[in-house]
């Protein structure tokens, strides 16, 4: 279930990402996510430490979904760049 909100996450931005690097830098694109991940992190550190039983699996699964966003947001300009600079 987790890897599934991973990939939900990952595929909204991946399909998304064409139109949002029309307007935006490869490389500010990149940074946000390189930004957002450690956050993301710590904060689905507090939440297995802090919440218990159904508010715990619904903010995981929140954060899992955030997760599989950023990291699509790192690695789909990628592949452009590479592209490019090739």
């Amino acid at each position: 279930l987790m890897l599934a909100a991973y990939g939900a996450g990952s595929m909204v931005v991946a399909l998304g990402m064409p139109a949002l690097l029309n307007q935006l830098a490869d490389r500010k694109v990149m940074l946000a996510g390189g930004a957002a991940l450690p956050i993301i992190l710590l904060a689905t550190a507090i939440v297995i430490g802090w919440a218990g039983g159904t508010a715990q699996w619904n903010t995981l699964l929140t954060m899992w979904v955030l997760l599989g966003a950023a990291t699509s947001t790192i690695l789909t300009p990628s592949a452009r760049l590479l592209r490019r600079n090739s």
